[in-house]
């Protein structure tokens, strides 16, 4: 065998070693490049809530053509909402999704999310989401604490709306008067049924079924899509639309994560974010009249939208007196209200 053809037989040899080398080298390389990022919830599995981070995820996957998986934790699997709050803070998880409200423990202009008929309807929420008000608050959050909102347009739904679900029909405040309602422990709400004439008991969610049969209650408040689940409507058949907070989901990241992140994939994050946004309110509109209608069929129920505006202006002196009291921070209740008297 000549040298040439030796020289030829270890040149192949090598380039075909090299190729395996390389193959071996992108493969390795292209797994390093898939970035996992872990988002928790509260909700269980099967929820409004979690089907739609999933669908968040799924849509993030596809765009991303497999480099950026979103890994859903629902049901508190990371740890309550206020852990995974502060985890996200910390940087040990990426990202959490709950309501506004629960900021209020970062910054005390978050009770205003909480607060029952300060605003009208979902729609003037959501614009409010969307003012310079709001921007002001998300962009403390981020300064102080880290956090950016991904759901930019402000359109993750939630509840779809609040309902009050009584023995007895309520048309006009003169009707709550003396009402025995179920309320949560929560202090400002406390006070604001208070304020409209009702009867508060605070009770666990899953003792009103046995209370409202002992009489030891009459209505609940609750999300319109969960009426039907916990059986409400078989002792207390009128469905109240009071819409008494609007509800709305945030999905914060940690911003360090977030702009280590290509463009693309920011880009990616919020496009995917808001475009679930869109697949949750409609998803929950339609749950909405599922429910109603299943309670009305099955149960007899009745569904009745009361004007609120009686019961919106009832309260007004209240909202205030929480800012004088240092509840609220100072001068926040009328910037709303100077806001809310110049969009209409």
């Amino acid at each position: 065998m000549n040298r040439k053809n030796t020289f030829t037989k270890v040149f192949l040899k090598f380039l075909a070693f090299s190729l395996v080398l390389f193959f071996i080298y992108s493969t390795v390389g292209l797994a390093q490049e898939v970035i996992e990022l872990k988002l928790g919830c509260k909700h269980p599995e099967g929820n409004e809530g979690t089907i739609a981070q999933y669908h968040f995820a799924s849509l993030v996957e596809e765009r991303s053509g497999g480099r950026l998986k979103i890994i859903v934790y629902p049901g508190d699997v990371l740890g309550a909402t206020r852990t995974q709050q502060e985890n996200t803070i910390a940087g040990v998880q990426d990202i959490y999704a709950e309501s506004y409200s629960y900021n209020d423990m970062l910054d005390p202009v978050y009770r205003i999310h909480a607060m029952p008929f300060l605003f009208a309807d979902p729609e003037e929420y959501k614009e409010y989401l969307l003012s310079d008000i709001h921007a002001e608050h998300e962009k403390r959050l981020l300064e102080k604490h880290g956090l950016i909102n991904l759901n930019t347009e402000k359109n993750m739904l939630w509840g779809p709306y609040r309902v009050l679900v009584a023995k007895k029909p309520i048309y006009t405040l003169k009707d709550l008067e003396g009402l025995k309602l179920r309320l949560p422990d929560i202090d400002v709400q406390i006070k604001v049924w208070d304020k409209l004439g009702v009867k508060g008991t605070i009770l666990p969610m899953g003792d009103v079924y046995l209370n409202l049969q002992q009489g030891i209650v009459d209505a609940v408040t609750t999300t319109v899509t969960t009426v039907y689940s916990f059986g409400f409507t078989e002792i207390a058949p009128y469905i109240m639309k009071t819409i008494e907070y609007p509800q709305q989901i945030q999905v914060m990241m940690n911003y360090e994560r977030f702009k280590g992140l290509s463009e693309d994939l920011q880009t990616i994050l919020i496009e995917s974010c808001n475009d679930t946004g869109r697949f949750l309110t409609e998803l929950l509109l339609k749950r909405a009249e599922e429910v109603i209608e299943k309670c009305e069929k099955e149960h007899g129920a009745e569904f009745i939208e009361p004007d609120l505006e009686p019961w919106i202006k009832a309260v007004e002196d209240l909202h205030y007196q929480l800012e004088e009291e240092g509840f609220i921070p100072e001068n926040l209740i009328t910037r709303i209200k100077e806001w809310q008297a110049q969009r209409k």
